[in-house]
């Protein structure tokens, strides 16, 4: 498991790394104003597509991996549900958010509203797609649809900056073709195995699709209801600019590449332990929880050591939110960071309403800090309420994780000295291992 978290991480980074460049490249040809409306609208597409795929994703995991249901059996089930969640999402959505995106975008109101129900569309389908594929761990055809999907939006966004494409709308169009190609590359990898005739039931399906579902959607509401405060705030107030926004989202995306360790071990961990013995999974997830938080510790050192000189490449107005990015990469990073170990075990052994719990937390709680501490301080105040909130979240997951295993915390999820000594020799092994190799 090790091995497939370590070459998922990488191929992560690097595709974050070509992430860190498209969110430059887009940040330097809109500008802060148009890029934080533009973020806006893809932070908010993400949610739908989250609404729409119905938990579906994990589900993939769970019914192939646990319950050796075939591939094509699920997927066929699937779709009809992730298509009726696409509609119900995506009308709601441009009924909702009609009025906002017309002052917001003027004139582009209806084209970027077209653009975002496409980008939710195809975010969705490659979602299911890409935990089908992870759901037997074939971790080498997920990193390639993955970097197909990076480097597609890399060269559209390098084209539109060179043609000076000005245009929020046109951007979202951008993120869609590149979700739309790796679909398709996905879809050719299963192909093979989307040929059965069996087919699920809905109800089955989604006995267990609904709390993940759930659980993903407030998980995902959790980390994105700042930048949505923000710009409630920029609509209904003039404490806050509108400038401030594109900071605020910038700061978001800068520390992305941190959240990609985080999303290597989860889809490695959740099919990997959704396939052992109860005492043995138990293990694994204190063991992955304890290491992970010192390699998290170790990328929050990285951000606030390079955050203020990578913020100067989107610009020199984006440098002033630096004490933002360090806020809001402590929860996001070392806070957040080994937590999802936790959730995804829970969900794995059947207790998705645990999860669920934890989310609930920390919206009500990120909502409430918002609203408290964001006209007072500014986005600063709102990565400070987000991290505040994320702490919340995380007491209530361990105390429920302890509880389902009987344990204590400090006796089992607190890294000990024996701990540390064993980390060190991992360590020490794999540098000379990749010494020797370069001799």
């Amino acid at each position: 498991m090790l091995n497939s978290i370590a070459a998922l991480f990488f191929n992560r980074v690097l595709i974050r790394s070509t992430g860190l460049l498209t969110s430059i490249l887009l940040a330097r040809l809109l500008g802060p104003e148009l890029q934080g409306q533009a973020s806006l609208l893809i932070m908010v597409g993400v949610l739908l597509f989250t609404f729409a795929v119905l938990g579906l994703d994990s589900g993939a995991v769970y019914f192939v991996r646990r319950l050796g249901e075939e591939e094509s059996s699920f997927f066929w089930s699937a779709l009809p549900l992730f298509l009726t969640g696409c509609l119900v999402g995506c009308g709601l959505f441009v009924f909702s958010a009609r009025s906002f995106l017309a002052s917001a975008f003027h004139d582009s109101s209806t084209p970027a509203l077209l653009f975002t129900c496409g980008f939710v569309i195809v975010e969705g389908l490659f979602s299911i797609l890409s935990m089908l594929i992870m759901a037997q761990e074939r971790v080498r055809q997920y990193n390639i649809a993955t970097a197909v999907k990076a480097a597609c939006l890399l060269l559209l966004m390098a084209v539109a900056l060179l043609a000076g494409w000005r245009s929020v709308p046109l951007v979202i169009a951008l993120y869609g073709c590149s979700g739309l190609l790796a679909s398709a590359v996905a879809l050719y990898f299963l192909r093979p195995r989307l040929n059965g005739s069996h087919r699920l039931s809905i109800r089955q399906m989604l006995s267990f699709s609904l709390f993940p579902w759930s659980g993903n959607l407030l998980n995902l509401l959790s980390l994105r209801i700042d930048a949505i405060m923000v710009s409630a705030f920029v609509v209904s107030s003039d404490k806050v600019r509108a400038e401030d926004l594109g900071l605020y989202t910038v700061c978001i995306m800068a520390i992305g590449a941190a959240r990609e360790f985080q999303n290597a071990i989860q889809t490695v961990f959740f099919p990997h332990v959704a396939g052992q013995p109860l005492n043995e999974a138990i293990q694994t997830t204190r063991r992955v929880y304890k290491a992970s938080f010192f390699l998290f510790l170790l990328v929050f050192l990285a951000i606030c050591a390079f955050g203020y000189p990578a913020l100067l490449l989107y610009g020199r107005e984006y440098a002033a939110a630096y004490p933002t990015l360090v806020i809001l990469a402590f929860g996001s990073v070392v806070v957040r960071g080994n937590v999802g170990s936790l959730s995804l075990f829970l969900t794995a052994f059947e207790r998705p309403g645990y999860p669920v719990a934890m989310s609930v937390f920390s919206v009500i709680a990120n909502v409430l800090l918002n609203l408290l501490l964001l006209p007072r301080f500014g986005i600063a105040g709102a990565a400070l309420a987000t991290t505040l909130s994320i702490i919340i979240g995380k007491i209530v997951v361990v105390a429920l994780f302890c509880r389902e295993t009987r344990t204590s915390y400090f006796r089992s999820l607190l890294a000990t000295s024996r701990d540390l000594q064993e980390y060190r020799q991992h360590a020490s092994r794999w540098i000379r291992s990749r010494f020797s190799r370069g001799q």
